[in-house]
């Protein structure tokens, strides 16, 4: 239980970035409002990175930290980049 706790901040920006790419992965399958990598980005990957940047405050981890601060701000990030890529 106390390795969870020590590497939370790790375990969180992997999921997140787990549930982003199979949610990229199964694009085409809708999930009740949103498609998956909507939802994902909306709901999940902010919560997730929430998680983690609370658990990298707490073990004074400056990396991780900004890491899942994009985790957080994931869907602007795959909006911008959308808009960047398909004009």
């Amino acid at each position: 239980m106390t390795k969870v706790m020590k590497n939370l901040e790790k375990i969180s920006l992997v999921l997140g970035l787990l549930a982003l790419l199979v949610s990229w992965i199964f694009k085409d399958a809708w999930i009740g409002h949103a498609r998956p990598l909507g939802f994902t980005s909306l709901y999940i990957c902010p919560l997730l990175g929430l998680l983690g940047i609370l658990a990298s405050i707490r073990n004074k981890n400056l990396v991780f930290g900004l890491l899942n601060l994009a985790l957080v701000g994931s869907f602007f990030l795959i909006m911008s980049l959308g808009y960047m890529i398909l004009g």
